[in-house]
């Protein structure tokens, strides 16, 4: 191993380390709310999927490459929330009552072995942005960011639950007190309640700023992806206007301050759209001289194909963007009818993994759900 590179890994390591321990202390002893809400922030929506991300794309092929900030950040964090939800998911259905040690052990357990796997596989920490410099459009960005925080995050607790928040955060606090029957006597998927459920253990009650802060978090982070998703197709600026219009947009804002399922489903589906658009990206790169390989490329579409799943888990009406992801999906299949060809091959051998495994995420809540009584009723 390049010595540089094992430098660099074992940086990561401690850094990941470090993070873990605050999470483990911050939320195990007594350090207020706000102490508690930054362990829970680390742990629940981004530590184990920022480390996943770094392992599945910058450790891809011969040639080490650095991971982006905006994926490491953005993905990370979209699927540490599929990660946080499915040990709470699978936790109801074998203990009963949710805990929160089993939980944070689970997570524990997950986060280690990432980083084990991480250091074994030489996956590159990212350039700091500070190196990139501050340019204007940098600024801009950062201009629009901090705007969609203060009208997200600004005040936050500032009422008592109201409407279907109410309803949510009940059938949460059932879930840990071991009733699983309050996830099957509700028309959306479990990730709202499951969210709910672990930052209330984590921050050790049901705190109206606590519990509506992994929603409004994840809203603040699709402005930032509709930034990229824009710049990935058009131009910067283009995703600068998208951005800002998405960072004022009322509707938005007004779910997003909710202990409500709708800001995760915006930062999936932006992802998802993401996704799709660097594996053509990468598939592009395989007809010039050098590839980068056809591994990239198919895990970007293994991933999309997980983030669906993770949005139908949400609420099944996300199925409708079932038609745009075909479409993106399906020319870079066909145009590359040489069944010899890496891409294709890769592909599609991806596509089923990811499918299969995407299948098994949907059949573990939809299948005790289809067999409930109240089905019946939905």
């Amino acid at each position: 191993m390049d010595r540089s590179v094992r430098d660099k890994g074992v940086e990561g390591v401690i850094v990941v380390i470090f993070l873990l321990a605050a999470a483990n202390l911050l939320t195990l002893l007594p350090s207020g709310l706000y102490g508690r809400l930054i362990g829970c922030a680390i742990l629940f929506c981004f530590l184990p999927g920022s480390l996943f991300v770094t392992l599945s794309f910058a450790s891809v092929g011969p040639i080490r490459r650095e991971a982006a900030w905006a994926e490491i950040i953005l993905l990370g964090c979209n699927v540490s929330y599929l990660f946080t939800t499915m040990t709470a998911l699978l936790l109801s259905y074998v203990s009963g009552p949710v805990h929160y040690l089993a939980l944070l052990a689970i997570l524990d357990v997950t986060v280690l072995a990432l980083t084990y796997f991480n250091y074994r596989a030489r996956a590159l920490p990212p350039a700091s942005y500070l190196q990139t410099g501050l340019s204007p459009m940098v600024i801009a960005v950062l201009g629009v960011m901090v705007m969609a925080a203060f009208l997200r995050l600004g005040n936050l607790g500032y009422s008592e639950y109201i409407g279907d928040e109410a309803e949510v955060v009940y059938r949460a606090r059932q879930i840990i007190l071991g009733d699983r029957e309050e996830l099957f006597l509700q028309r959306k998927g479990p990730p709202q309640i499951m969210m709910t459920a672990a930052f209330a253990l984590g921050t050790n009650g049901f705190n109206e700023l606590a519990l509506r802060f992994p929603f409004a978090w994840a809203s603040l982070l699709s402005v930032w992806a509709v930034y990229h998703l824009g710049r990935a197709i058009w131009d910067r600026k283009t995703g600068l206007a998208a951005a800002a219009l998405l960072a004022i947009d009322g509707i938005v804002i007004g779910f997003s301050r909710l202990v409500q399922y709708q800001g995760i489903v915006l930062l999936t589906l932006v992802m998802i759209l993401y996704c799709l658009r660097r594996m053509s990206e990468e598939a592009g790169r395989l007809d010039s001289p050098m590839p980068t390989g056809p591994n990239l490329s198919a895990r970007y579409l293994s991933l999309s194909c997980v983030l669906f799943a993770f949005a139908l888990l949400t609420h099944y009406e996300t199925a409708l963007i079932a038609l745009p992801v075909a479409m993106a999906i399906y020319p870079p299949l066909a145009q590359r009818r040489d069944r010899c060809s890496p891409f294709h091959r890769a592909n599609w051998q991806g596509l089923i993994f990811s499918a299969i495994l995407a299948l098994a995420l949907l059949l573990t809540f939809y299948v005790p759900f289809a067999l409930h009584p109240h089905f019946a009723d939905t």
